[in-house]
């Protein structure tokens, strides 16, 4: 996973954008996704470049940027592997503790969004049974206005405080449901990230799970491409749990 290159981590909880010197949310900022289009990683780029162009009129040179350096093979047999390998293993050890703080935060805020969104369904389900309610209502008013059991001006002051009502009650469904599909929008794609991680497994069933897909292999039920697929997934459910 890409992340920004003045993206830095202060603690296991903290984080701190370099470019504005401030403490950063990076789950909510686009530190880990499209930081290129980040208003502060651009501001930032564009403070450097006019630097460095600065310093090079003082200089009195327009040096070109130097090319990206290269390394020989021989270059990294002699010296240059354990520390870039040293230098790989602190980025990846980086990336594994930004994961897990990630996806910490994405299964909370997904929890919690369908908790709260359970809540808005029953409200959803209680507006349409009252709008079902304002209908029979409203039928129930015409034959009472068609069987002259009521005045001209009962049936109109009748007919408008339901009208008004429904009004209201569609205004406020049509503003749940819209809420709805927005909040279902902006996290779908941390769905697809943490989905497999909200399910809640214990170790002893996904031990269960594997001896089961031993036994399917033993018995022919699958073949050993499927069963060695599925055993490296359930193997690293296992060290997840």
């Amino acid at each position: 996973m890409r992340h920004c290159p003045y993206l830095r981590k202060k603690s296991d909880k903290e984080f701190i954008c370099m470019a504005m010197n401030a403490t950063v949310n990076p789950f909510l900022a686009p530190c880990l996704s499209n930081y290129e289009e980040c208003p502060m990683f651009i501001r930032a780029e564009t403070m450097r470049e006019k630097e460095e162009k600065e310093e090079r009129k003082e200089e009195g040179i327009e040096r070109p940027r130097p090319l990206p350096q290269t390394t020989t093979i021989m270059e990294v047999l002699e010296g240059g592997l354990e520390n870039r390998i040293r230098e790989l293993e602190e980025a990846i050890r980086s990336l594994n503790d930004l994961w897990k703080a990630y996806s910490d935060a994405a299964k909370k805020v997904i929890r919690g969004w369908e908790s709260y969104k359970r809540v808005l369904e029953r409200r959803l389900s209680s507006l349409n049974r009252e709008l079902e309610g304002f209908e029979l209502t409203l039928n129930e008013l015409e034959v009472r206005k068609e069987l002259k059991m009521i005045d001209d001006t009962v049936y109109q002051k009748s007919l408008n405080e339901i009208q008004l009502a429904m009004e209201k009650t569609r205004t406020e469904a049509e503003k749940i449901q819209s809420a709805i599909r927005h909040i279902e929008e902006l996290l779908d794609e941390h769905v697809k990230r943490v989905g497999p991680l909200l399910v809640e497994v214990t170790i002893e069933s996904l031990r269960q799970s594997l001896a089961k897909l031993e036994d399917m292999y033993k018995e022919g039920k699958i073949d050993e491409k499927t069963y060695r697929k599925l055993r490296k997934e359930l193997e690293e459910y296992v060290k997840l749990a």
